[in-house]
């Protein structure tokens, strides 16, 4: 589900392939943690379209984004 009041921290983008990092609020407001949405984007005749599943040649861009929404998420709380 997406979050369409707040903004991601961080959005890492490549080709198709994208992560929204999300800081949310601790249990009973203590402290912090991130969570990470992928999605794969797709031009339609509506638009542009959104899915979490993934092509075969998406599976590196999917990989390397991951890597480096962890980086970004372990400086945040570093």
């Amino acid at each position: 589900m997406t979050n369409t009041i707040n903004k991601p921290e961080k959005v890492i983008r490549i080709g198709s392939v994208s992560a929204s990092v999300w800081k949310r609020a601790g249990k009973d407001g203590n402290g912090v943690y991130y969570t990470v949405q992928f999605q794969r984007s797709y031009r339609t005749d509506k638009g542009v379209q959104y899915t979490d599943s993934f092509n075969h040649e998406d599976i590196l861009n999917l990989s390397e984004i991951a890597r480096r929404a962890e980086t970004w998420i372990a400086s945040q709380i570093n």
